[in-house]
């Protein structure tokens, strides 16, 4: 496959500490519009849990940083004077590609 290739669906699962799950679903309208401003279409969030939630991004391109990506584009919602350390409380796992 090639680094410009669309790998079509992508099933992220982001586990986060208590309170940020809110916060993000608070924020998801942002976040699709950070997505779409990459030419990617993402889905609604659902919660598995107090800590954890999955949504599907169609369109993305190949890269091997997406995980990486896709957490900074989360970490970007949360609020501000978040220390820069606490990204990396944020897991991002693919769970599958659809």
């Amino acid at each position: 496959m090639k680094n410009s290739e669309d790998v079509g669906g992508v099933r992220f699962q982001v586990q986060v500490p208590a309170g940020f799950v809110i916060w993000l679903f608070r924020k998801q309208q942002n976040i699709h519009q950070t997505l779409a401003s990459m030419q990617c279409r993402s889905g609604d969030f659902q919660r598995t849990s107090d800590k954890s939630f999955y949504f599907e991004v169609t369109g993305l391109k190949r890269t091997n940083g997406f995980v990486a990506l896709i957490r900074s584009i989360l970490f970007q919602h949360l609020p501000a004077n978040l220390h820069p350390a606490t990204q990396d409380f944020i897991s991002v796992q693919i769970k599958k590609s659809c």
